[in-house]
């Protein structure tokens, strides 16, 4: 039988006059892809930010956010652990190479040298970056530089993984590669929450989805 992993309810959240979440209700099952489909300015964004404790949502009594059995307003540290975070924007090191970005993302998850070298070897290899483990970010494909914010996601190996439009902007070739790398992390038991605006990104990698607009 499946298990909850997400659960929210009445989520609510409001900049000034404008309701960039309203009234929204979802579940996510544990290790399914759980997708969230809508123009730009949908409000899949903030949700996303709700979930993981970067933003805060509309004082509500009816209000429910579960993660994993935990609440962002109390645990926002203990989510952010059992967590992986995939911007929308990749924010690499540019004057670091590829293997010193992971190496520095090690540390805040408490890694000893040893264990962080191995962990970032199968990285590079589930990702194939392994060939420019010693490159630069600039010199890095925008599709590389994406593969490899994935894999600093991963560093801590998260029971959630959380993706802000993974594959905007990149060719086909690799939107397929990154596609099949997080069905992979799917049937290892890993729950995969994503927003896309790509209709064909939902049909083929998500469970379920709901599809968002105007919050």
């Amino acid at each position: 039988m499946s298990e909850t992993a997400i659960l929210v309810k009445n989520l609510n959240k409001s900049y000034g006059a404008l309701k960039a979440v309203d009234s929204l209700d979802f579940q996510v099952e544990k290790a399914e892809c759980f997708g969230f489909l809508g123009p730009n300015g949908a409000g899949k964004t903030t949700t996303m930010k709700i979930i993981y404790g970067k933003a805060e949502p509309d004082p509500g009594r009816d209000t429910v956010i579960d993660v994993f059995g935990f609440h962002p307003a109390k645990n926002a540290l203990t989510i952010k652990a059992l967590s992986g975070i995939v911007p929308q924007q990749d924010n690499l090191d540019s004057q670091l190479n590829v293997t010193d970005n992971l190496s520095i993302y090690s540390k805040f998850y408490g890694m000893s040298a040893r264990e962080a070298k191995k962990r970032i070897s199968e990285l590079l290899d589930f990702m194939e970056l392994e060939e420019k483990a010693r490159v630069k970010i600039g010199q890095l494909s925008g599709g590389m530089q994406r593969r490899l914010t994935i894999a600093r996601a991963l560093l801590n190996r998260p029971r959630l993984l959380i993706l802000d439009e993974p594959t905007t902007g990149l060719d086909p070739q690799v939107r397929h590669l990154i596609w099949n790398k997080l069905r992979e992390l799917k049937e290892m038991g890993v729950t995969v929450l994503l927003t896309t605006h790509y209709m064909e990104e939902a049909f083929q990698i998500c469970d379920r989805l709901i599809i968002m607009d105007k919050g």
